[in-house]
């Protein structure tokens, strides 16, 4: 739980002076998955594909310029 709260500070920092041009622009993150994050197949379980989802909700809010009511809000993306 810890990398998660990790990644979301990152993403707001890092992700706070780039904003979207565009509605349609690609919002793209480099994640790799973790060794933990996958079965006896190597293959990434389905319980972990929502929160690395949930990341990429973060960055588009973030680059949108909803981050400031978002989280003074108290609310999440």
């Amino acid at each position: 739980m810890y990398y998660v709260w990790y990644k979301i500070a990152s993403i707001l920092i890092t992700d706070y002076r780039r904003r979207l041009s565009t509605l349609d622009e690609e919002v793209a993150l480099p994640l790799r998955v973790r060794l933990f994050d996958c079965d006896g197949l190597r293959i990434m379980s389905g319980f972990q594909y929502p929160v690395y989802m949930g990341l990429s909700s973060w960055a588009l809010c973030t680059r949108a310029n909803f981050a400031k009511p978002i989280l003074s809000g108290k609310l999440t993306p």
